[in-house]
């Protein structure tokens, strides 16, 4: 309504949820679940194993690789163009500050969810 176009980039799993909210959705790499079973598992981002590691360093991997494509690649559902002017970022996610200072765009980083 007010002249800006809004994606949110986040998993798959959230593509419909997003969508019915009227916003335009592009899929991040990597896998909630497993994050979230890491994250159970180890209370932390540390490992509590060495086998934690590749399986870690994978989702990591999906997830980075996939910060840039959020920002500057077309709709890929539509196909529509799409060039970010901002980001929001959410404090503990990784590679968003890389991706604004090689777009020359403004980062704002903070919470997306009330904590009181």
């Amino acid at each position: 309504d007010y002249g800006h176009r809004v994606r949110l980039a986040t998993h798959a799993n959230y593509k419909e949820f997003i969508l019915t909210a009227g916003l335009e959705f592009f899929p991040l790499g990597g896998d909630p679940k497993v994050l979230a079973e890491y994250m159970v598992k180890n209370k932390g981002f540390l490992p509590s194993g060495p086998s934690e590691i590749p399986v870690q360093r994978k989702q990591m991997k999906e997830i980075i690789f996939s910060l840039l494509p959020a920002c500057k690649d077309p709709d890929p559902d539509t196909g529509i163009a799409f060039k970010v002017d901002a980001i929001i970022a959410n404090p503990p996610a990784y590679g968003h500050t890389h991706v604004a200072e090689a777009l020359k765009v403004p980062i704002h980083i903070f919470f997306t969810m009330p904590w009181t």
